[in-house]
C-alpha cells in the first residue's frame, strides 16, 4: 500500500487561533544530505494535505526555566532584525585576499538544524558564495575555506548548513571557471540570500517573483551553450535558459531545506482513525530512542580505558540483564525521519511516503500523522506522551501538536543547548547552562510523565538527541572516553574499492577523521544511559515494573569510516544495524536472553498493538515480536528490506537474509549497479561477488524477493 500524497502549496495562515483543530504543514529547513531533492524541485512542489492538529491553548507555563507568553508562528528566540546589509556582485570587483583551502570539519550528510531567517545568514550566504567564486577563479579545486565568510553566522550548526547548501549549489556549475557559470551561480545564491530577507520580513508572497527573476537573469552572460557544462543534477541543461532554470530551482530547493519559515496551520476537521480493541491484557509501553547509535555501542566493544565494561552499563543492568537482546536489530531505512515514521506506523518508508528528512518527500510536514501508534493507543484509553526529538522539520509546525498525544514536550530546535521546548503548546527556552543539557531535561520530562501516570495505562515515547552530531556530551562525561584506541575494523577507509559502486569509488577519506567524533558519541551516550536508569526507577516508583514493555533502540546506525563513509544512510551493516533490547517481565520473564532472529523498527507498532489488543485500521508491515519475547515462536521472517532515497548515495533497495543455506545481502541501485555479499565469510563486506557467474541464480532469486518486499 502506498499513500497518495496531495501535492499542493499551502498558503501561509495570518494568525493561529487557539482552540481550533488545525493541520500544520509547511516547508522545511535543515540539512541532512547534499542536494537531495533538486530533481523533484524542478517539478511540482509536493506537500501533504494537512491532517488535523490542535493548536495548543495559550496557557502560561509554570516550569522552572525562563518562559513567557507562548511564542507565535514557530519563530522562538528570533534574533533582533538588524537589516540585510549588502555584499556586491562578485564579478564587479577584484578579490583582495587569496582564498585558502580547508577541508570541512563536518559531514553534510549529518547536519540536522534549521536556520532562523536573520541578516547574518543572508550576509553569510552572499559572502560564502562570493568566496567560492574567488576560489574558482584561482583554480582552487580542494574545499575552499569559507570560515571567514561565514564567521558572523553565530550558530555553528546553521553555519555548517549554509556551507553545505552553498557547496551543493556550486556543484551544479562544474568548476565555476567561466563568467557564464559564475553568473549563473551568483544569481542562484543571491536568490537564496534574498529569500532569507523575505522570510525575515514576512514577504513570502514575493519569493515566486524573485525566483522568476533569478531564472530570467542567470543565463545572461552565457552565449549559446553553457560552458563548462553544468554538472550534478543540472547535467544536460545546456542552453542558458534551461541551465538558469535548473540552478535557480536548485537554489530554491536548497534554501527550503535550510531556512525556517513561520508555521502554516489551516483549519481542518479531525480525520477519523478508528481502532478495534479486544480484551487482551494491556501492558504499558515505553520506547526509548537514541539518535544515530550503532548496534555495537551499548556493550563493551568500545569500552573506555577509564571505565572498563559496557559503554552503557545502566542499559546493560536495567534492560539486558533482565530482558531480551535482539542481536540482529535493523532499521528499514537508515535515516532519521523515515525511520521514525516507520516506528510510529509500522510501515515501510515506501508506504509512509517519507523517504527523506525534508520536502518534497520527507520531514514532519509530509508525514500523514492522523493514524499512528499514539492515536491507536489513545483511542484504546491509554495516556500518551512524547518527549524529545519528534521528526525532522517539526520546527516548521510548532507550536502545533500532532493528534494522539496527551502530554507533549518536544524540542523545536533539536540541539543540546540553546533550544526551545514545546511544553504542551507553551514554548520554554533553555540556555547553555549545564542544567539545560537537553538529554537531562528530556529525562526529567519523561520521569514526570511516568509519575503522573500512576494508576493509568500509559505509552511514552522518549526520543533523545544523543549521540547525533555534534554529539555534545554532558559536562560530567567529557573526557570519559579519552585515550580510547582508534577503531580500525578491516573495512575502515577501505583500500580497494574497485568492486564497489561508483559512489564509493568517488569518496575521499582522511584517515583518523572519525576518531574524535566517535569519542564524542560514546561520551554523549552516557546521559542517555543515565536517563534509562531514571526511567526504570520511575516505572518502579508507580509499581509498573512487571507489566511495562520497555524498548531501547536507535533510528539508524553510523559508519565511522567503514567503506570510506562517515555517517549513516549506507546499505552496509554499520548503517542499518541498531541496538535493540526489550524488557517485559510479564511475558518474557527476567532471565536474560539473546535472540539472533531479524527484528525491525517496523515491528514495534505491530508488537504494541498486539499486546494492547488493538486492531489498527492501517496496513502494518511489521510483525509482532510477542512470540519471540515469550520464546514460543515457531516461525519467523527469514529476510528483511532496507531502502534509501536521494543524496550522495544513489536510491537503492536491499534484501538481507537466509538464502542458499547462508546469510547474504543483495543491493540494487537505481543506477543499475548491484552488490552481493556472503556475510558468513565476508562480514565486513569487502568482496562484492555480484559479477561472479556462479552467483547468477542466487542474484535472480534475491532480486525477485527484493522486488516482492518493495511491493508490500
Amino acid at each position: 500500500m502506498a499513500h497518495t500524497l496531495a501535492r499542493t502549496r499551502v498558503a501561509l495562515a495570518a494568525t493561529l487561533v487557539a482552540g481550533l483543530w488545525l493541520g500544520g504543514r509547511a516547508g522545511r529547513g535543515g540539512v541532512e544530505g547534499g542536494l537531495d531533492h533538486l530533481v523533484d524541485a524542478l517539478g511540482a512542489h509536493r506537500g501533504l494535505a494537512p491532517a488535523p492538529w490542535p493548536l495548543p491553548q495559550q496557557a502560561e507555563h509554570t516550569g522552572r526555566r525562563e518562559t513567557g507568553a507562548p511564542k507565535q508562528h514557530g519563530r522562538p528566540g528570533r534574533p533582533d532584525r538588524l537589516g540585510d546589509g549588502a555584499v556586491g556582485h562578485p564579478l564587479a570587483r577584484h578579490a583582495v585576499r587569496t582564498p585558502s583551502i580547508r577541508p570541512q570539519a563536518f559531514d553534510c550528510e549529518d547536519i540536522d538544524h534549521d536556520c532562523s531567517a536573520d541578516s547574518s545568514v543572508s550576509r553569510g550566504i552572499k559572502k560564502g558564495g562570493a568566496e567560492l567564486v574567488k576560489c574558482a577563479r584561482r583554480g582552487i579545486n580542494s574545499p575552499c575555506d569559507l570560515t571567514p565568510a561565514l564567521a558572523r553566522v553565530s550558530d555553528p550548526q546553521c553555519r555548517g548548513g549554509v556551507e553545505c547548501q552553498l557547496r551543493a549549489l556550486f556543484a551544479q556549475v562544474n568548476d565555476g571557471s567561466t563568467r557564464c557559470v559564475q553568473e549563473v551561480f551568483w544569481q542562484g545564491y543571491d536568490f537564496m540570500a534574498k529569500k532569507v530577507s523575505r522570510i525575515q520580513h514576512e514577504q513570502l508572497d514575493l519569493v515566486a517573483d524573485d525566483l522568476a527573476d533569478c531564472k530570467a537573469r542567470a543565463g545572461r552572460r552565457c552565449v549559446d551553450l553553457i560552458t563548462p557544462p553544468l554538472t550534478d543534477a543540472c547535467a544536460g541543461k545546456t542552453t542558458p535558459a534551461d541551465g538558469a532554470a535548473c540552478v535557480c530551482a536548485a537554489a530554491d530547493s536548497l534554501s527550503n531545506r535550510l531556512l525556517l519559515k513561520p508555521p502554516t496551520c489551516i483549519e481542518q476537521p479531525a480525520q477519523p482513525c478508528t481502532v478495534q480493541t479486544g480484551q487482551a491484557a494491556k501492558p504499558n509501553f515505553v520506547i526509548i530512542l537514541s539518535d544515530d547509535q550503532r548496534w555495537d555501542t551499548a556493550d563493551a566493544t568500545h569500552q573506555s580505558p577509564n571505565r572498563p565494561g559496557p559503554v552503557m552499563p545502566i542499559v546493560t543492568g536495567e534492560l539486558e540483564d533482565s530482558g531480551v537482546t535482539f542481536t540482529n536489530g535493523h532499521v528499514t531505512t537508515s535515516l532519521c525521519c523515515p525511520s521514525r515514521t516507520s516506528i510510529l506506523t509500522g510501515q515501510y518508508s515506501h508506504n509512509t511516503g517519507v523517504h527523506d528528512n525534508g520536502p518534497p518527500d520527507g520531514g514532519a510536514e509530509v508525514f500523514d500523522d492522523h493514524c499512528t501508534v499514539a492515536t491507536w493507543l489513545r483511542a484504546a484509553g491509554y495516556r500518551t506522551g512524547f518527549v524529545g526529538k519528534y521528526l525532522n522539520g517539526y520546527a516548521r509546525l510548532s507550536p502545533c501538536i500532532p493528534p494522539g498525544y496527551d502530554d507533549w514536550h518536544v524540542q523545536v530546535q533539536v540541539k543540546f543547548y540553546e533550544y526551545d521546548l514545546n511544553d504542551n503548546g507553551t514554548l520554554t527556552h533553555y540556555d547553555s547552562n549545564p542544567f539545560d543539557y537537553s538529554g537531562d531535561v528530556m529525562t526529567e520530562k519523561a520521569v514526570e510523565f511516568i509519575h503522573d501516570s500512576l494508576g493509568k495505562r500509559f505509552f511514552l515515547h522518549l526520543s533523545q538527541k544523543a549521540p547525533h552530531a555534534p554529539a555534545t556530551p554532558a559536562p560530567r562525561h567529557i573526557g570519559l572516553f579519552s585515550g580510547i584506541a582508534p577503531f580500525r575494523p578491516p573495512n575502515y577507509n577501505e583500500a580497494d574499492v574497485s568492486n564497489k559502486p561508483a559512489w564509493v569509488q568517488g569518496l575521499t577519506f582522511e584517515d583518523g577523521s572519525t576518531d574524535q567524533f566517535r569519542i564524542n558519541q560514546l561520551e554523549s551516550l552516557q546521559a542517555v544511559d543515565e536517563g534509562v536508569g531514571a526511567v526504570m526507577q520511575a516505572i518502579r516508583d508507580i509499581g509498573a515494573d512487571q507489566n511495562t514493555l520497555v524498548i531501547y533502540t536507535s533510528d539508524n546506525g553510523y559508519s565511522w569510516g567503514s567503506h570510506r563513509w562517515k555517517p549513516k544512510q549506507c546499505p552496509y551493516e554499520e548503517c542499518i544495524r541498531v541496538p535493540m533490547i526489550m524488557r517485559y517481565p510479564d511475558l518474557a520473564g527476567t532471565t536474560p536472553r539473546t535472540d539472533d532472529r531479524i527484528v525491525l523498527n517496523v515491528d514495534f507498532a505491530a508488537t504494541i498493538t498486539d499486546l494492547a489488543g488493538i486492531s489498527p485500521p492501517e496496513l502494518v508491515n511489521g510483525m509482532s515480536v510477542a512470540p519471540l519475547l515469550a520464546n514460543t515462536a515457531v516461525t519467523w521472517r527469514a529476510d528483511m528490506l532496507n531502502e534509501h532515497w536521494n543524496g550522495t548515495i544513489p536510491t537503492n533497495g536491499l534484501v538481507k537474509g537466509e538464502f542458499n543455506g547462508g546469510t547474504w545481502k543483495y543491493v540494487e541501485y537505481v543506477t543499475g549497479e548491484t552488490e552481493l555479499y556472503d556475510l558468513d565469510i565476508d562480514p565486513f563486506e569487502l568482496t562484492n561477488v555480484t559479477n561472479d557467474p556462479a552467483n547468477a541464480a542466487l542474484k535472480a532469486t534475491m532480486a525477485a524477493r527484493l522486488h516482492q518486499l518493495q511491493a508490500e
